[in-house]
């Protein structure tokens, strides 16, 4: 090997390096597993469920999408001291096998009558579902969350409304409603079901929107528009 091409060999290992080690991020945390990550958290907080693994970030590795919930005191005081929390955490997992914190949604209120479900990744997207019922009200939302143009984002939602009451004898009963929103483009398709008739299917558009995991609005419909009530005035889902 000559000279010539031994310094170029040692010139482009050095670039190679130079590079790698300028665009590593010293705040970056990693972690051994996804256990090892939950065991991190403060102890207050706790796994709602094991999460589901699966890959997010198109590398073919065993990515994690989960729920963790923790409890922080009242700021208004009140009878009960402390309201409970979720977040629904994504963890990627890197070449080595360890793990690092991608994203977090901020703190979502849990009541008795609230709280995610259920997690599961498919398609590089991650679906998480939560649900609601309160007296004759039942709601439920399925939330896909995908790495977006460099951003993990909204792109698609479901919401489902009524349809859980019928009187003994079968002759009343609730009218449902079901939305599937594709945030990216606006597209909307609703089934509108009143009791006893075949669903009615309405497509329709609404303004694409950049929304984020982590600016999940706690007590918010999160990806819900104002257009969809239009559909549900005349329904009677119970809630």
């Amino acid at each position: 090997m000559s000279n010539k091409t031994l310094t170029m060999r040692i010139t482009s290992l050095v670039a190679l390096l130079w590079t790698l080690s300028a665009s590593a991020d010293p705040d970056q945390k990693y972690y051994a597993s996804v256990r090892a990550y939950l065991d991190a958290l403060p102890r207050s907080d706790r796994p709602f469920s094991d999460g589901a693994y699966g890959d997010l970030a198109g590398a073919g590795r065993q990515d994690w999408v989960g729920i963790v919930r923790f409890s922080r005191p009242r700021p208004e005081g009140g009878s009960d001291p402390e309201q409970d929390y979720e977040r629904i955490i994504i963890l990627t997992q890197a070449s080595n096998g360890a793990y690092l914190e991608a994203a977090k949604s901020t703190p979502i209120d849990v009541y008795p009558t609230f709280g995610f479900n259920k997690v599961r990744i498919a398609n590089r997207s991650a679906y998480v579902s939560s649900g609601s019922a309160w007296h004759e009200c039942g709601y439920s939302e399925t939330h896909q969350f995908k790495l977006y143009q460099g951003k993990w984002r909204l792109i698609g939602v479901k919401f489902q409304q009524g349809g859980l009451t019928e009187a003994e004898d079968g002759s009343t009963g609730q009218d449902a409603a079901e939305f599937d929103r594709n945030v990216i483009t606006g597209n909307v398709t609703a089934k509108l079901t009143r009791f006893n008739q075949k669903p009615v299917e309405r497509h329709f558009r609404v303004k694409p929107q950049v929304i984020l995991l982590d600016d999940l609005a706690p007590g918010e419909a999160f990806g819900w528009s104002k257009s969809f009530d239009t559909y549900l005035k005349d329904l009677n889902t119970g809630c």
